[in-house]
């Protein structure tokens, strides 16, 4: 598992994803007067932020840190889904089976998915607390898992729902006690992981609401076609044969009905009723609330189909004893799985037998980061330490070793014709206005097509400014009108 895992994570030494270099050149830039929602405009929550630069001030900051921060971040999502096997002492071949099915979890995965996998770290931690033990110190645990797993994203609120009924309904117990406590434990996790994280990155309450939870409605525009017509999830579900153990297991769910327990086909055999009818409700829940989710998500992007399937994955590695498999069906299985898996971490391998000085030099001729490379030359022999780049992504900064004057993020300003405007995002707009003729910045080129378009802010920069130079990933503008003069 570990070395597939570092095989995948290489894919950084060539990819180098467009999100995750906004989470690692993020991390790298905040700090007292670089702060989340403020100066660095995110959607995504601060414990990602959190993670990278707890980790980049052990290990350092460069190309092969920041590949390791990847290798990290896949390990705090394998490492417990790993345990979760482990912890119930199942036989090789289905052991095998659970662990080839996580796996296949990065089949198609960019290096953008990794915030998906870093909160499901949590998730999978959450879940398994919350249906593998029967006392509230285990729920606790499982409630501050899931809330952490919010300040990941906070896509996982949707979940709440579950926690909310076995609050009231777990192990079948009614007692007050229990369920004022249950309760105390989910009043009292949200502000106080809150305080926690904005107290070290310096953001407050209604910062992260715009950002989290306006920003998204606003961001969010989809057709009833695009719920449902998502052929590159089709393609990673089936290519990737992750469905198959679907299919596999043995199931029961008991529903007391007038009649006395009718049981219907699920996800376990319960033995009795009270716990395992709470437990059978949970993994209904887990699994119907994931596929809702991803259902209105309406996006196709290849890291989304993991809002689906690390719910699934969760489920069945919880209940792999209840295959209902041979040994050789299973081995099988795993045999089949090799070509998914084999087709993940072929690029990377052969970059890193071919040209293994990709692990060290990020310009390396498979890199995209030489795209990159002419722009950060240009800002690099900048005098000044801090740059400007309309559409800037978080490697230019990075590589140049130039502070950002604006987000990292900011192509939400400028990229559609109805921009999202916060007053930190505003000020950062009128800021470059109000720059000295003469100062230099750079815009990237995907912003400069079909102009008329993109945001009228953008038109407005491009009409106090004149082109200077023209080059692959970005073009040289400068300032020849200022709003001062």
């Amino acid at each position: 598992m570990t070395v597939v895992l570092a095989l995948w994570s290489a894919r950084l030494l060539t990819e180098w994803g467009t999100d995750f270099g906004i989470y690692y050149a993020g991390a790298y830039f905040i700090n007292d007067e670089y702060r989340l929602y403020k100066e660095l405009f995110d959607h995504k929550g601060p414990l990602y932020y959190l993670f990278l630069k707890v980790v980049g001030s052990f290990i350092g900051w460069g190309s092969f840190q920041a590949y390791l921060s990847l290798f990290l971040t896949m390990l705090a999502f394998y490492i417990p889904a790993f345990l979760i096997l482990l912890r119930q002492k199942l036989s090789p071949p289905l052991l095998l089976s659970g662990i080839t099915l996580c796996l296949l979890l990065l089949f198609g995965q960019p290096t953008n998915s990794s915030i998906a996998f870093f909160q499901g770290a949590f998730l999978l931690g959450s879940f398994y607390f919350l249906t593998s033990t029967e006392n509230n110190f285990a729920f606790a645990i499982s409630i501050i898992f899931f809330v952490l797993a919010v300040f990941v994203r906070i896509d996982a609120l949707v979940f709440f729902p579950i926690y909310l009924i076995n609050a009231f309904f777990k192990d079948g117990d009614f007692s007050y006690k229990n369920i004022f406590l249950r309760l105390l434990f989910i009043l009292t996790a949200f502000p106080v992981i809150f305080f926690l994280t904005s107290k070290y990155l310096g953001f407050g309450l209604y910062e992260f609401y715009e950002h989290n939870v306006v920003f998204n409605g606003w961001y969010q525009s989809k057709s009833i076609l695009s719920m449902f017509y998502r052929p590159k999830h089709y393609s990673i579900i089936s290519s990737s044969l992750i469905i198959i153990p679907v299919f596999l297991l043995r199931h029961r769910i008991y529903f007391l009905t007038q009649h006395g327990f009718r049981s219907v086909r699920f996800f376990l055999s319960p033995k009795d009723y009270g716990h395992q009818s709470t437990l059978s409700v949970t993994y209904c829940g887990i699994f119907f609330i994931s596929t809702m989710l991803w259902i209105f998500t309406g996006s196709d992007k290849d890291y989304h189909i993991l809002i689906l399937t690390i719910p699934i994955v969760f489920i069945i590695i919880s209940n792999v004893k209840y295959l209902n498999a041979s040994r050789p069906k299973l081995l099988i299985y795993c045999l089949l799985a090799l070509y998914p898996l084999a087709i993940t971490i072929a690029h990377p391998s052969r970059v890193i037998i071919q040209e293994p000085e990709c692990i060290s030099d990020p310009y390396c001729s498979s890199s995209k980061i030489v795209r990159y490379a002419e722009s950060i030359d240009f800002l690099r022999n900048r005098p000044e330490p801090e740059v400007s780049i309309i559409g800037g992504r978080g490697w230019a900064y990075f590589y140049s070793g130039k502070r950002p004057t604006r987000s990292l993020n900011d192509w939400w300003l400028y990229w559609r014709p109805d921009p999202f405007l916060t007053e930190s995002l505003k000020q950062q707009h009128e800021a470059l206005l109000r720059k000295r003729i003469g100062t230099p910045f750079l815009i990237d080129n995907d912003l400069l097509v079909d102009v008329d378009t993109k945001s009228p802010l953008l038109r407005e920069i491009l009409a106090d400014s004149v082109l200077i130079q023209g080059q692959d990933r970005y073009s040289i503008y400068r300032v020849v009108t200022s709003i001062e003069n």
